[in-house]
């Protein structure tokens, strides 16, 4: 069955397989406003969390149907920010994600491949407490379903 273009399936199983694959939080876009910052009672410390970000569909150069441009393949991306109170947490938090996304697919995408432009590190100390980021982005191709005939 052919999605027709519409990556939302592949964003919502991407999110459930990173929620179902962390004990930390999970936001996609950013974090609700109506939701709290959690911290660690020992150090006092944010406890670690992900925000997700996803682009596309853009179409894929290279795999395009003659009749209609709804069943050409497209590229999506996610990027995941890995956020904590120390700069090595997020780091370990970035490392187990790409552990666990690089090559993971869904029945309409081929496996995420860690890529997307340049990832780097960052820290948010304009507001305390001091939040570490560790970024990793991810790309895959979506849109593979045969169309029905």
């Amino acid at each position: 069955m052919s999605l027709a273009i519409n990556p939302t399936p592949v964003f919502q199983a991407i999110e459930q397989h990173i929620k179902s694959t962390t004990d930390c939080a999970v936001h996609p876009s950013k974090i609700p406003e109506d939701e709290s910052l959690t911290y660690d009672e020992d150090t006092g410390l944010v406890e670690p969390f992900i925000v997700m970000y996803f682009g596309g569909p853009i179409r894929a150069a290279g795999d395009h149907n003659l009749c209609d441009y709804r069943h050409d393949t497209t590229s999506l991306y996610i990027t995941v920010d890995c956020y904590s109170g120390r700069y090595w947490d997020s780091q370990l938090l970035k490392g187990h994600m790409l552990e666990t996304l690089t090559g993971f697919k869904t029945d309409d995408s081929s496996p995420l491949c860690p890529g997307g432009g340049l990832n780097f590190d960052r820290a948010s100390n304009a507001v305390r407490p001091t939040l570490y980021v560790a970024s990793q982005s991810f790309t895959c191709r979506s849109n593979l379903s045969s169309p029905q005939r």
